[in-house]
């Protein structure tokens, strides 16, 4: 931290974030300071001016962001067996009414919307909730067994489809284009053009846009 905040670029670009994580870490330093002579005390009366009133984002600091997301992780550890996030561990799409509910509890009963937005970065409510419950392996592994049987896969290609189950138990979903463009996970042992033919990468992506369309609501 200290040879970040003795740069000249820190302070120009620091979110207010960064600022409050700076404050944390340093404080604890400021009593070992020593003063090289006495200061003179100078008293000062200002009167700041009030030039204008607006609404803005509310702030919240590193630490109430830090609360928020451990409240909702305990949430969800605690509720694996609750019937909406039962049926998102287990590939099943919610209903209307489940998805509504599943979302007031994280923008409402455990913190505001603005919060939730923030720890879940841009993933659909129903993906995120997956990342973090992680999803149940043998019903992942039940929806390409009939797959990897049809098509008597070879050891690469059921090694790719492994590394797809489990990019979907960890992530709750795959991206098709990292996939499609064979980037990181989806490089190894090969890329799913050139192990697959047609009939099978076609089949394969319906496999998986099903696993991630039933990640949303009904």
């Amino acid at each position: 931290m200290l040879s970040r905040v003795a740069e000249d670029s820190y302070f120009p670009e620091a979110t207010i974030l960064n600022l409050e994580e700076m404050r944390v870490q340093l404080r604890d330093l400021v009593k070992f300071l020593v003063e090289t002579k006495h200061k003179k005390v100078r008293y000062t009366d200002f009167i700041d001016n009030t030039l204008y009133i607006r609404e803005g984002e509310p702030v919240y600091s590193a630490d109430n962001f830090e609360a928020y997301q451990k409240k909702v992780n305990s949430y969800i550890s605690e509720h694996l067996d609750d019937q909406a996030i039962f049926k998102l561990r287990n590939n099943v799409k919610l209903s209307k009414e489940e998805y509504e509910k599943l979302d007031e509890v994280f923008t409402k009963e455990l913190g505001n919307k603005e919060q939730f937005d923030k720890i879940r970065d841009g993933k659909p409510l129903g993906v995120f909730v997956r990342s973090i419950a992680k999803m149940d392996r043998k019903a992942i592994n039940e929806m390409f067994a009939d797959f990897i049987s049809e098509f008597n896969l070879n050891i690469k290609q059921i090694e790719f489809v492994k590394v797809i189950i489990e990019n979907i138990i960890e992530q709750g979903e795959v991206n098709l284009d990292r996939l499609g463009s064979g980037l990181p996970p989806f490089d190894r042992p090969g890329k799913l053009f050139s192990l697959f033919g047609r009939e099978a990468q076609t089949r394969l992506i319906t496999i998986i846009k099903t696993v991630n369309d039933n990640a949303k609501v009904a």
